[in-house]
């Protein structure tokens, strides 16, 4: 079951919303626990105030294209608090760092490599007035008590790479943080970051059988002996999680003396992490087993068919392949046998060889069965951005006219009909029609007894013939829509030996620029 997970880190810049004379020289020093006297008013202040986000759906919540998240941000204060609005923001960051040691040097000394990419950045206020490019801002009040301020947010219908921790040092992370800000550029608070899962939809193709061949040699290292001849048929390419499968499995040993006697596999998932520096590439590499099975095998004379050999994905840890900026996943069947050979002076050999497949989390039936899946874009050749929206709304304003340009345009794709939406335990519900659009979507018959529309959750019509009255506004709308925009941060320091263990060892930096993908 998959989880949403919480970092706590020591919270920065976690100062009074109006310090004290006393402590004004302490709140502007640096913030980091155990370093200044800061952190001892730090800790005062997070006692009289909290700020949490909650999440809908709590440790199950789970993000996905095209999906409507929903929450809350969450005051509890025992003093009066002065601040000029409170803000939400949701951010995407993959980050790639590793300890590097130069190949042929002999210093002691090691470097630490890091690349962060934000692959997008959004934030809207739950409360508070709108920050003012000709005025300093005015501030209010947040009286002693509970509070609570919801927020909404629809993801695009784009997959962006899912949430992982691996290789070491590798990470891909989606954070929401909640910032309150004090009065008139005054220092503010913020809360502990929230890591909330996101996957991606990824639909297995269409089921075409495949046959695997090769030639297994008594030495790893050497072809001159050969051992074996294998031939396994599978029945498809790509597979999904919790889903059970039989491989039909030859082997055939050309020694004469051979017999065949165990056949072992495992899934293995295999993390590739690359880091792309000016001097050239550091690779790391994390191999996983997520299962294995011993298969039964009778009495043999070194040929053996084993036409049923059944495979039983499991539903945890098998995430769908994937490559993003610096990280890529794919799997293995390894399958692992032990010849026999000799009457007298008897040997084993034991030989393995690997079989290459592929993990979506959808099958090929979802595509008639998911609202807009076949719409789905790739985040390198899309820039939407999540976007915050009112709560009180169903939907954001502008879902209704992209639904119905993206039907007229793409008229063969499944979003054009109304399909039924089926789903199960193992893969995320994909977002439910709002009322609004359950109004559009009825047959013609019933146009007549069709109830009227809330217009509250349209765009209104734009008159272009008058010109825009900027100070008769009361306020700057909410939902803006605004171009992702992709930052990559590169730093670099240098260590001494055994500094930053969690980063495991150092490794060696290779003269060429790797850039497969």
């Amino acid at each position: 079951m998959t989880t949403a997970i919480t970092r706590h880190t020591s919270p920065t810049r976690r100062l009074s919303i109006i310090p004290n004379a006393r402590s004004r020289q302490n709140s502007i020093t640096a913030p980091f626990a155990g370093v200044t006297a800061a952190h001892a008013t730090d800790a005062f202040n997070a006692k009289e105030t909290e700020i949490v986000i909650h999440i809908e759906g709590g440790d199950k919540a789970i993000i996905r294209p095209n999906k409507i998240i929903r929450g809350a941000v969450k005051v509890k204060t025992n003093k009066t608090l002065y601040s000029s609005q409170l803000r939400i923001k949701f951010r995407g960051v993959e980050s790639a760092c590793a300890k590097v040691k130069e190949a042929g040097l002999d210093s002691k000394l090691e470097r630490i490599e890091k690349i962060t990419t934000t692959y997008f950045e959004t934030e809207t206020i739950v409360w508070g007035t709108e920050r003012s490019a000709y005025a300093i801002n005015s501030w209010k009040s947040i009286e002693p008590g509970y509070h609570e301020f919801k927020f909404a947010l629809k993801f695009p219908n784009v997959n962006f790479p899912p949430s992982i921790d691996d290789p070491t040092g590798f990470s891909i992370r989606y954070i929401w943080t909640a910032f309150m800000d004090g009065p008139a550029n005054h220092p503010g608070i913020r809360s502990e970051e929230l890591v909330t899962p996101y996957r991606p939809l990824l639909v297995a193709p269409t089921t075409t059988p495949w046959a695997f061949q090769d030639t297994l040699y008594k030495y790893k290292d050497s072809k001159k002996t050969p051992l074996a001849t294998v031939k396994a048929r599978l029945p498809a390419q790509v597979f999904c999680p919790d889903q059970l499968f039989s491989i039909d499995l030859e082997i055939n040993a050309i020694p004469s003396d051979v017999v065949i006697g165990s056949v072992a596999f495992k899934l293995r998932k295999v993390y590739e992490g690359k880091l792309l520096l000016q001097r050239g590439t550091v690779h790391r590499l994390y191999k996983r087993d997520i299962l294995q099975t011993m298969v039964p095998v009778k009495g043999n004379s070194g040929s053996l068919h084993l036409p049923d050999v059944r495979v039983q994905l499991p539903s945890r840890l098998v995430s769908p392949c994937f490559t993003s900026n610096h990280v890529r996943v794919y799997y293995y069947l390894v399958f692992m046998i032990q010849f026999d050979s000799g009457n007298l002076l008897k040997s084993t050999h034991h030989v393995k060889f690997e079989i290459p497949i592929g993990i979506a989390n959808l099958s090929n039936q979802h595509l008639a069965r998911v609202h807009d899946l076949t719409c789905i874009q790739d985040y390198k050749e899309c820039r939407d951005a999540p976007v915050f929206f009112n709560p009180d709304l169903d939907a954001p304003p502008n879902d209704f006219a992209a639904n119905n340009s993206r039907s007229r345009s793409n008229s063969s794709a499944a979003s054009s009909v109304s399909y039924p939406i089926h789903f199960d335990e193992h893969y995320g519900a994909p977002p439910p029609l709002t009322i609004d659009e359950e109004v559009l979507f009825q047959p013609m018959s019933n146009i007549n007894n069709m109830p009227p529309i809330d217009m509250l959750s349209l765009s209104p019509p734009i008159d272009e013939s008058l010109p825009p009255a900027y100070f008769s506004l009361s306020e700057v709308p909410q939902f803006i829509l605004k171009e992702r925009i992709e930052k990559t941060r590169y730093s670099s320091r240098l260590v001494k030996p055994n500094v930053s263990p969690e980063l495991g060892e150092p490794l060696v930096l290779e003269p060429y620029f790797d850039d497969e993908w």
